[in-house]
């Protein structure tokens, strides 16, 4: 996410890529539109935060339709007419007023389906933002406070289920980042101390 805000620090404009499941936490930072897959670009990829997605992006990518007959028609015919039905159903929600109830039941249905679409919720992603936008010393108070972030939320909500591995896993990560340095410079020591054992790692190609 760090190295996606940089960026449009520099001037990108949008929107940003579909592939790109921060940018929720992007907008939240910077109002700048997105693409995403998820619902109407299904195709695209599997996940379960495909109606959160529908509630914050600007447009969706189906770059991933293969082109195939179908029984309606050709796949492009055929997801350019569940777009339809999907901007048919967001444009009368705002023409009656119900823009807020038709979002809230887009993010509701997904809150809770995993912790991705957890996070991707716009208040949790406002929230991660938020903590990026005070910690903006360096990238890598970026990141690990934005991480941290995640992990509280998560932790937090008695409503989110996890797997008994998938807890385990967030609280062994959790302890992991709290072990870790405050300053970059003393990261960046810590892991080239680490990749020194890799075969052909070459800190100089990185401009270390």
């Amino acid at each position: 996410m760090s190295s996606t805000l940089v960026a449009y620090e520099c001037g990108a404009a949008g929107p940003g890529k579909d592939c790109a499941y921060e940018n929720p936490v992007i907008k939240a930072i910077t109002g700048v539109p997105i693409s995403t897959e998820g619902k109407t670009s299904a195709c695209a990829h599997m996940d379960l935060c495909g109606n959160v997605m529908a509630a914050v992006c600007d447009l969706w990518s189906n770059e991933a339709v293969e082109y195939h007959d179908m029984f309606g028609g050709s796949t492009a015919a055929v997801f350019t007419e569940i777009l339809g039905y999907d901007a048919a159903a967001m444009n009368a929600a705002i023409a009656l007023g119900y823009q807020r109830e038709y979002q809230a039941c887009l993010v509701n249905s997904d809150r809770y389906r995993s912790p991705q679409s957890f996070i991707l919720c716009p208040d949790n992603a406002w929230t991660i933002g938020k903590v990026v936008v005070e910690n903006n010393d360096s990238l890598y108070s970026r990141a690990k406070a934005a991480a941290h972030r995640c992990g509280e939320l998560m932790l937090g909500d008695p409503q989110l289920r996890f797997t008994v591995f998938e807890k385990q896993s967030l609280q062994g990560s959790m302890k992991d980042m709290e072990a870790l340095p405050d300053k970059e410079a003393d990261f960046i020591d810590m892991c080239l101390q680490k990749y020194s054992k890799v075969n052909g790692f070459r800190p100089a190609s990185y401009g270390l």
